[in-house]
């Protein structure tokens, strides 16, 4: 977010704040600066407070080297200034523009105005396209039912479980705020707190309290993370029943249409394979989503055309051999003879990697190679095993291709 420009009357009003603190105490302005940038005053205002204190305070000022201030002087001098306010109407009118698009804080208040827009995690611009799975499918046939339903969508890593929720969310005109959960989420990182404002205490909502007010879905992303005291919040949000916020004393409830996505890398009763840092997840909690989907690794098919609409320059050769390797590694998982396997996100960071390098066919160097790069991240071992199996399903394909030239060039075989 852009960094907020005061006007000259809000500059005033804000400086008459910050020397409160200091009345009857003479202050170098180097020291108030300190104090401003301490308190997260932005570099907009700490220039701007600068310029007004050389325009409007020089009878306050005790000493010019460096520049101290009486500050009861000053205060003084600011209550009793008085600025004209020029109305200029195009200004205005861009202001109201960018209200639409942005987030606006109460220069009074402290309360913070929000545009849907602005936080609909669903307007990603990266959204572009989703195959439909049978598990994207799935999500679909849950944003459309009548009566609004809690769902929590668990699988493996890069499946595409959080981008399923967003697409189809999109597809379907719905706002989306989603929140990445872990061990240290807080409850005011969910139904927002306190905070001090030109010296008010001002509460700010936080994602779940809008999401509730909007009737949007709230995403509450690798749900299987979070503090088990933090969990117990929930309930009530997850029952679509008012929420009493505490610190106000005040109750929130849920507009229609509002309802729960949650995603996770296990179903809730913790990680058996020990990949995850997953937390056991309370059965009152589990008890509190209607569906459980399992998000299952796509089929041959589906991911070949996931990596073609992709959009990364590869032939379809190229394609269908990631497509058929990623397929193998599939089976050697589920035989145990690898104790991991490729997601679709690591499949497209291979795609692109291989785009890049621009590789054209599955054997020789250059695709070994790119296979190295975008494995990395993985242990020495099962990178290599995935490459060796690589090199294997090359050599087959290239003698299978190598057999069927020979037999048309004899007349044994047509190619259609």
């Amino acid at each position: 977010m852009a960094e907020r420009l005061l006007s000259d009357e809000q500059m005033r009003l804000y400086l008459i704040d910050e020397l409160n603190p200091f009345l009857g105490c003479e202050i170098e302005r180097s020291d108030l600066i300190f104090s401003l940038k301490k308190a997260g005053a932005p570099s907009s205002i700490i220039s701007h407070s600068i310029k007004f204190i050389s325009d409007n305070l020089s009878d306050a000022v005790v000493t010019k080297r460096p520049v101290t201030l009486n500050v009861e002087k000053a205060v003084s001098i600011l209550k009793n200034l008085k600025i004209e306010v020029a109305v200029n109407k195009p200004t205005q009118e861009k202001m109201m523009m960018k209200r639409e698009n942005d987030i606006f804080q109460s220069e009074q208040t402290g309360e913070i105005e929000l545009s849907i827009e602005s936080i609909n995690a669903a307007n990603d611009p990266a959204l572009t396209s989703y195959v439909k799975t049978s598990s994207f499918a799935d999500v679909q046939r849950q944003l459309k039912v009548k009566n609004p339903v809690n769902v929590y969508i668990y699988g493996e890593t890069g499946l595409g479980k959080t981008t399923s929720v967003l697409s189809a969310a999109k597809q379907a005109g719905r706002v989306v705020i989603r929140v990445p959960i872990s061990y240290f989420t807080e409850v005011d990182d969910l139904f927002g707190g306190l905070r001090l404002v030109n010296g008010t205490m001002v509460y700010n909502k936080g994602p779940a309290v809008l999401a509730m007010e909007l009737g949007a879905i709230l995403l509450l992303d690798e749900l299987d993370r979070i503090n088990p005291q933090v969990a117990t919040e929930l309930f009530p949000v997850l029952e679509h029943r008012g929420y009493l916020i505490k610190k106000l004393n005040k109750m929130v409830y849920p507009k229609p249409g509002f309802c729960v996505f949650a995603t996770g890398n296990s179903r809730g009763k913790g990680d058996l394979t020990g990949k995850y840092n997953t937390q056991l997840l309370d059965s009152a909690l589990l008890d509190r989503f209607e569906i459980a989907i399992p998000f299952e690794s796509p089929t041959e098919s589906e991911l070949i055309e996931i990596i073609t609409s992709s959009g990364f320059e590869l032939s379809e050769d190229i394609v269908n051999h990631l497509a058929a390797w990623h397929k193998q590694v599939k089976k050697s998982y589920e035989a145990g003879a690898v104790n991991d396997i490729i997601s679709t996100r690591k499949i497209l960071t291979v795609a692109k990697t291989f785009s890049n390098n621009n590789v054209k066919s599955a054997v020789g160097s250059k695709p070994i190679n790119a296979l190295r790069d975008s494995l990395s991240i993985l242990d020495d071992d099962l990178s290599k095993a995935f490459i060796e199996l690589w090199k294997m399903m090359a050599k087959e394909y290239e003698s299978q291709g190598t057999q069927l030239a020979e037999n048309n060039k004899d007349g044994g075989i047509d190619v259609f």
